[in-house]
């Protein structure tokens, strides 16, 4: 199995807004959205990352074939630059695999410095993987946030 992880070009917007529709298809379990009257979710907001200076959306190809994306974006906390996971995606067909741990991976690699990662509190399944994988990552040295409607990760990154 050949993974790449591909920065997106502006180019390449429509494919990005095609695999949202899976991702918002998944998300619909833990937040309140509908198709709409043409079939589709709504168009996603996130999606002028190519407009936004320290928005990087890239694409997870597999073997050739798109498998999912991540959007990283820098957020400012506490007056503090802070790496962010805006949305991170893998396609069914490639989870359990190890795809979605090795991608993590490679952005936390890519992006030296501090890093906030957030899900919704009500999404268990992606707590228990960015838990188990910043906790690999980190070897144990992160932080996590309870919030009413959310759980985050914190950790720095320091690349050597």
């Amino acid at each position: 199995m050949k993974v790449q992880l591909i920065k997106a070009e502006v180019e390449q917007q429509q494919v990005l807004s095609n695999l949202v529709q899976f991702y918002l298809h998944d998300f619909s379990s833990y937040i309140d959205i509908e198709v709409e009257s043409n079939g589709r979710y709504a168009d996603y907001p996130l999606l002028d990352y190519w407009t936004k200076p320290k928005h990087d959306p890239y694409f997870i190809v597999v073997d050739d074939c798109y498998a999912g994306f991540v959007l990283v974006k820098q957020i400012q906390l506490r007056q503090q630059p802070y790496h962010s996971i805006a949305e991170f995606f893998v396609m069914r067909r490639y989870r359990r695999q190890g795809l979605g741990r090795l991608v993590a991976r490679q952005v936390f690699q890519d992006y030296e410095g501090r890093w906030h990662v957030a899900q919704l509190k009500e999404n268990k399944p992606a707590q228990a993987f960015w838990r188990s994988v910043i906790d690999e990552w980190t070897d144990g040295q992160y932080r996590e946030q309870v919030s009413f409607k959310k759980v985050t990760q914190y950790f720095t990154q320091e690349n050597n």
